[in-house]
């Protein structure tokens, strides 16, 4: 499995993942760009997969999942909470990626006396 440092995990469960379309949804997850590994829980309806944030996002992968009418699981307020702490997590890896580093330890140029 390839691992990047801006690899993010998600289980989550989502509405209409059936015995139909369960291997479908998976092997197309699996050939999307930047997913790295997909497991598909049938009788849970939870879906499990890491991803690389450079390369592919949540919604990209909603749109996916919406061909095989596949949805998030909304008739709980504990999922709806995991669904918006997995986007929050997925925005901080984003910006993480996008940081560029600086000594802490030193003041910043503007701040030094001459």
């Amino acid at each position: 499995m390839d691992r990047s440092a801006f690899t993010n995990k998600l289980s989550h469960k989502f509405s209409g993942v059936t015995v139909e379309n369960a291997s479908l949804v998976e092997d197309a997850l699996r050939a999307y760009q930047g997913v790295q590994f997909v497991q598909v829980k049938l009788q849970k309806s939870l879906i499990r997969l890491n991803y690389d944030v450079q390369l592919t996002n949540l919604d990209e992968l909603m749109d996916l999942l919406a061909e095989f009418d596949v949805t998030k699981y909304q008739r709980s307020l504990w999922w709806k909470w995991r669904w918006r702490f997995a986007k929050q997590i997925e925005q901080n890896i984003k910006a993480n990626a996008a940081h560029v580093p600086h000594c802490c330890g030193k003041a910043p140029s503007s701040a030094r006396r001459r």
